[in-house]
């Protein structure tokens, strides 16, 4: 009868174990070479960039008026700027005011007062367009992403100041920016 040894059973079991393991690992190594491939495709990609502007600007002020003492008319002359920046390759732009947005002055309470913009210092009459049609950004103004200054005048005709009562007037301009 045949002595049984477990030691010896086990140490058999995990050289044979531990070889069989290396074995397997060996073949999935080298097959892992023989089995894989590749395949390269290509992915299109693209990207338009749109023309584009913003306007920013801040109050033209007339600053406080004499009721007694009009005898002319009321200029802003030192005017409002506005900051227009488009992007590069836009076309120069167009400035108007819609005709939905009246230039008069309005006190709550009552009364009204016209008034007139320009993008010339001391213009005697209303010359920055209230149609679509605008009038083309002057003073060298570029397209190239940077905001530029854009300096806007009013003025006030003495005729807008009979029979008004005092107080304060305000009003709110659209002002647009047409580009291609």
């Amino acid at each position: 009868m045949k002595t049984y040894t477990p030691l010896k059973s086990i140490q058999n079991f995990d050289k044979k174990a531990l070889l069989g393991a290396l074995l397997a690992a060996g073949m999935a190594m080298g097959s892992a070479g023989v089995c894989a491939a590749t395949a390269t495709g290509a992915m299109a990609v693209d990207a338009t960039l749109t023309s584009s502007c913003t306007v920013s600007a801040s109050t033209l002020s007339f600053g406080s008026i004499s009721a007694l003492n009009v005898t002319a008319d009321v200029t802003a002359d030192t005017g409002t700027t506005l900051q227009i920046a488009c992007s590069s390759g836009t076309t120069t732009p167009v400035i108007y005011s819609l005709p939905t947005s009246p230039r008069i002055l309005t006190r709550v309470g009552g009364g009204t007062m016209a008034f007139n913009l320009s993008q010339t210092a001391g213009a005697t009459a209303d010359n920055l367009a209230a149609t679509a049609t605008g009038e083309a950004i002057g003073n060298g103004w570029t397209a190239d992403g940077a905001a530029h200054a854009v300096i806007i005048y009013g003025r006030i005709p003495t005729a807008s100041f009979a029979g008004q009562p005092v107080g304060a007037y305000s009003a709110t301009i659209a002002i647009n920016v047409e580009y291609s």
